[in-house]
């Protein structure tokens, strides 16, 4: 085997062994001194939105003794606010209510979880309600050590197959210069954290199968494999695993195929009987609304969208696929189950119908499948190593990844400029590599028109005047709309309107939006609108404004605001309408 020759080496002194370390101290630092997520509040905490479901199960069951109707619920959100109203839980025709998600990723936080609240207990001086401080910094502890570890055995894996500074390289790629940063670090408590672990230690038993066959390697790859699965029910590429292995591992009698799928199937003995004592039934779809589009998948949006597309997040990852050419030369018995494992991967990734996965930095589901696409980056990674151009080419652009990535991480969360799931591209080529934002360029998330024209581009003027101002409440969900007749070879209008604002609405789906419409005849053309609440502060009084190019055949134009569900108030004059080509 030429992994066995080249790379044999697993010597606490190699090169991989020290970039392990620093990937490790990189990790470590982003979670715990640079954005601890357990200090954070509200939505921004360890134990919020998604995470907050994965977890319930451990307070439901240990805490409050309640699987079937979660009644704590309630008052856990009134007071830590995790996510905005409880989607937690799923309404059941019974009465009861389901968990939303599958509980591998709450197996995987229990010891954590146990630790917490025994201090808890025995000291008093948090409520043992399994939400308050020790709750959060015990999970986000728990998942760092599991980040680390998932990339301990990804290189111990690689170095079964692959010379040592190439392992070194590739655990940098992954590590400092992917979106995998930010969801090991960070938000190491997501599901893609745990679910990158599982797969590295699977490769790596399988690696030690494929030297000799030990039962006990096969019943821990079978159950963290199952574990996988019971985490997130869509990683198929489970499915894929067993090809890694020489074919006598499996198919040499029929015991050791019996005892992996046995093994496999009790990783779900749990789920199957949490499901039927709430609903009565074995299985209970908790995405309803949700699917797939396997016949159109999102490809292009999530490779190349600036909303989440994966190598506009992550371009070191090009590597990867550009990888497999040469993974056929140097490892051709890891190139079939490798490739087939990503389509797999990136077919169930690409086909979900929200395919950017609500705030997400790139495409956070292909994390998942890291480790594997691990083996082709290794393979790239030692081909370029044998000329020194491409060398030093590789090292220029692997630090260039790695800046990039860290200003990506750090815009996330600490200086808030990467909006996550609103990304578009004016947005994000106004914003790239800066670390604050002004209010008006956040319109452009809104309106990608917004910042096209000044007022000096624009010299015909449409209104020029002063009206009273109007009020904009729960009571008032529309304004009055001002309709303005126009000359048809204008392109291009912007209206200036002075907002007063009471209360911020600080839920982005609640915000209060001035809307821009252009008519032809009194049929709608087209509609553009900013949101109000991006711009002015709370009490505050200033002068926003709204740009928007006019579709041919438009014969006037409409200026209004609307209050899509805010209990705050905020008082609105338009100043003035001006028009241009």
């Amino acid at each position: 085997m030429q992994g066995a020759q080249t790379c044999g080496d697993l010597k606490k002194d190699s090169v991989s062994f020290y970039c392990l370390l620093l990937c490790s101290v990189a990790i470590v630092a982003g979670g715990i001194f640079y954005y601890p997520k357990w200090n954070q509040k509200d939505s921004e905490a360890t134990l919020s939105w998604d995470v907050s479901g994965y977890y319930m199960y451990l307070p439901a069951v240990f805490i409050y003794k309640d699987v079937r109707h979660c009644s704590f619920g309630q008052k856990i959100l009134d007071k830590y606010h995790p996510t905005p109203d409880l989607q937690q839980v799923v309404p059941l025709v019974n009465g009861n209510v389901l968990m939303k998600y599958t509980m591998g990723e709450a197996i995987i936080q229990f010891p954590f979880f146990a630790l917490a609240h025994c201090y808890c207990l025995a000291t008093r001086q948090f409520p043992a309600d399994g939400f308050s401080y020790p709750y959060q910094l015990g999970i986000g502890l728990g998942m760092l050590f599991c980040s680390i570890a998932g990339l301990y055995y990804l290189r111990k894996f690689l170095l079964h197959y692959f010379t040592d500074v190439s392992v070194a390289a590739c655990l940098l790629c992954i590590a400092l210069a992917s979106n995998y940063l930010n969801y090991a670090a960070i938000d190491g408590a997501m599901v893609h954290n745990a679910i990158f672990t599982g797969y590295a230690v699977c490769l790596y038993l399988s690696a030690r199968l494929n030297k000799k066959y030990r039962r006990a390697d096969l019943v821990l790859f079978a159950l963290v494999s199952g574990l996988i699965l019971l985490i997130r029910p869509a990683e198929w590429g489970v499915f894929i695993l067993p090809f890694f292995f020489r074919r006598d591992v499996l198919l040499r009698g029929f015991r050791r195929m019996a005892l992996y799928l046995s093994c496999l199937a009790t990783a779900f003995v749990p789920q199957v009987v949490y499901t039927w004592l709430v609903s009565g039934r074995p299985y209970v779809d908790t995405y309803p609304n949700d699917g797939f589009d396997w016949f159109h998948p999102h490809i292009w949006h999530c490779l190349f969208s600036y909303k989440a597309g994966w190598w506009v997040y992550s371009p070191v990852m090009v590597l990867c696929i550009a990888g497999f050419a040469f993974l056929y030369q140097v490892q051709h018995r890891l190139f079939y189950p490798s490739l087939i494992f990503f389509l797999v991967s990136a077919d169930i990734c690409f086909s979900w119908r929200v395919w950017w996965y609500g705030a997400s930095l790139g495409q956070r589901a292909l994390i998942d499948a890291y480790p594997v696409l691990a083996i082709p980056l290794a393979a790239a990674v030692q081909f370029l190593f044998k000329r020194v151009l491409t060398r030093i080419v590789f090292y220029i652009f692997l630090v260039s990844c790695i800046t990039y990535n860290l200003w990506l991480t750090a815009g996330s969360h600490k200086n808030g400029v990467i909006k996550n799931g609103e990304m578009n591209k004016a947005y994000f080529l106004a914003v790239l590599g800066k670390a604050e934002v002004s209010d008006s360029v956040l319109s452009l998330l809104d309106n990608e028109e917004n910042l096209r024209k000044s007022e000096k581009d624009l010299a015909t003027a449409v209104y020029a005047g002063s009206d009273s101002m109007q009020v904009l409440n729960s009571g008032n969900t529309w304004s009055h709309e001002y309709r303005f007749l126009i000359d048809n070879k204008v392109g291009w209008i912007r209206a200036a309107v002075t907002v007063k604002m009471g209360e911020k609405e600080w839920d982005i789906w609640k915000m209060r939006q001035l809307v821009l419409k252009s008519y032809s005849m009194n049929s709608p053309l087209k509609a553009s609108f900013i949101r109000i609440d991006r711009w002015i502060r709370a009490g505050k009084t200033g002068q926003i404004f709204i740009c928007a190019s006019v579709p041919s055949g438009a014969t006037d134009i409409g200026i209004s605001a609307w209050n899509p569900g805010s209990a705050q108030k905020l008082w609105l004059r338009l100043d003035s309408i001006k028009a241009g080509q």
